[in-house]
């Protein structure tokens, strides 16, 4: 009889079990039985969890207070190159390295100002009840991707600007009436190489928790199928935004060095006077500062961008492998948290570190810099380094207007015999 009666208690609390598969469904169908043993234990896992939090506090303080000086740091800087290229009276505006300079910017500025603060508040959500609503929630995921393939399509098209500028030096790569296109094109394949992650971010109940409700934003699967288009869109994001760009980047610069190498020992072994040789001097030293700016770029961006496309592919691949929703939440641990909070991170210092690279290193927009800040000393020094090589540069001139190629087109500075220059001559010479 007893059986019998512990049958018809189950039968009645059954509706509780099958309400949703979480395990808030399972605590209130045990509750319901009066199930004490059951209860109590997941009353004190709930407990051992709520106290692992309050300990995490300490590393997750000074996880934010790095978000924090990064995202304003990374704000500042990138809103003041935002601020140099578009107040530029000389139409820099289309020349197609401060155009993609100025997309870079855009973007990492975004990220700084909008997408990380709203990722702070997703590594807050052990804490804090997401409470801003499903397509917030989505925007976020979509704007994280957004930012990112942006970013890496401007780096890209910077990378072979330079390369053709160097290399090719004949031929621009980008026509300057085709420049708002191809920005347009680069927002446009970004767009839709980021949409994917829309489907899969949504609000869920945190489940663990009985007596009060929290909800967070993450992404969610409702099929193994779902799952493993997942993995799938991981695997081609780690190919298209991170190994092919940082390959083409590899090859750029490679080329730029080797050709920069090419016309700094072509210029040696034709210096013959004191002032020649002081000259030869002076490129050698700019050639050592353009290699070490470029390899500087390409560290930058593959130890930075590495991090996340890694974990983001590892994560939805343990996902993949799981086998119930209970072995979900050990793998929310403190150090899987750490390791996302990291790469993202990482993110933050490539865009804290883009504006200067890319933007404040041009001698016009550090230029530029300065007359904005009022920096009079500052202009006078830059003006006595420009100097320095003012009668070659004339002497480059009178002879680049004299010649002229076999179609009757004026032969470009750096086609020249024995002219040596480097990527800064080369901005410098498509802004006019």
């Amino acid at each position: 009889m007893p059986s019998s009666d512990n049958g018809t208690i189950a039968d009645a609390c059954l509706h509780r079990l099958r309400a949703s598969p979480d395990l808030l469904s399972l605590y209130q169908y045990y509750n319901c039985r009066n199930d004490t043993n059951f209860s109590s234990k997941f009353l004190e896992i709930q407990d051992q969890l709520e106290r692992l939090n309050r300990r995490q506090l300490p590393a997750l303080a000074s996880i934010l207070t790095l978000f924090g000086l990064l995202i304003i740091f990374g704000a500042v800087g990138n809103g003041l190159v935002v601020r140099l290229i578009c107040g530029r009276k000389i139409g820099s505006l289309r020349s197609p390295r401060h155009a993609f300079v100025l997309n870079l910017a855009l973007s990492d500025f975004i990220l700084c100002t909008v997408t990380q603060p709203i990722n702070v508040l997703r590594l807050l959500q052990g804490y804090l009840s997401w409470e801003y609503g499903t397509p917030l929630c989505k925007l976020t995921n979509g704007l994280t991707g957004l930012n990112l393939f942006v970013s890496t399509f401007s780096i890209m098209a910077i990378a072979l600007d330079r390369f053709q500028a160097v290399v090719h030096p004949s031929h621009l790569l980008v026509r300057k009436e085709l420049l708002g296109i191809c920005v347009g094109c680069i927002w446009a394949a970004a767009a839709i190489l980021a949409s994917p992650p829309l489907l899969f971010a949504s609000v869920q109940r945190n489940s663990l928790l009985v007596h009060r409700k929290m909800h967070f934003c993450s992404e969610s699967f409702n099929s193994r199928l779902l799952l493993a288009a997942k993995v799938t869109y991981s695997v081609g994001t780690l190919l298209v935004q991170y190994l092919i760009p940082l390959a083409i980047l590899t090859l750029a610069y490679w080329r730029i060095h080797a050709r920069l190498a090419q016309k700094i020992q072509y210029r040696r072994e034709s210096c013959q006077s004191a002032y020649q040789i002081e000259r030869c001097r002076r490129e050698e030293k700019r050639h050592r500062r353009t290699n070490a700016i470029l390899l500087t770029i390409g560290l930058v961006f593959a130890l930075s961008w590495l991090p996340l496309s890694l974990s983001n592919l590892i994560t939805d691949v343990q996902a993949w492998r799981l086998k119930s929703v209970e072995s979900v939440w050990p793998n929310a641990q403190l150090p899987v948290q750490l390791a996302h909070s990291g790469s993202l991170l990482l993110i933050l210092l490539s865009a804290c570190a883009n504006p200067i690279l890319y933007g404040f290193l041009n001698d016009a927009l550090k230029t530029e810099l300065f007359k904005l800040f009022g920096c009079s000393h500052c202009l006078r020094l830059e003006e006595d380094d420009q100097d320095g090589s003012g009668e070659d540069q004339d002497a480059a001139a009178a002879a680049a207007a004299a010649k002229v190629s076999a179609a009757g087109t004026p032969l470009l500075p750096m086609q020249m015999p024995g002219h040596c220059f480097d990527p800064e001559e080369v901005d410098e010479w498509i802004d006019d």
